[in-house]
């Protein structure tokens, strides 16, 4: 009678990994630009 919800999970998960990509990135570009 309802429609499944779809799962919002995998996009948080994609959003978090993303994240934390971005946040390395950033990461090594101020240990770089430091030196």
């Amino acid at each position: 009678r309802y429609k499944r919800k779809k799962p919002k999970r995998k996009a948080t998960s994609k959003q978090r990994v993303s994240n934390e990509k971005n946040k390395s990135i950033l990461e090594l570009l101020r240990i770089a630009f430091s030196d």
